[in-house]
């Protein structure tokens, strides 16, 4: 079971929403998928999806000719 909790700051009188996102798959699209609702509901406000992204692809120079 994967759980992402957010915490309320106690310092600060504004922040008293705790949230809660579980989910219980071995499927890593749906693991991000409840990370996305998890960052929504803490706030994060963003366009697209939670996706994962190879950065050891080899980068192509377009300023050396």
């Amino acid at each position: 079971m994967h759980t992402f909790t957010y915490v309320p700051d106690p310092e600060n009188h504004y922040d008293h929403i705790s949230v809660t996102v579980s989910t219980n798959t071995p499927s890593l699209e749906e693991v991000l998928q409840a990370f996305e609702q998890y960052l929504r509901a803490t706030g994060f406000c963003f366009e697209g999806v939670v996706d994962i992204v190879n950065d050891d692809e080899p980068s192509t120079p377009t300023d050396n000719p």
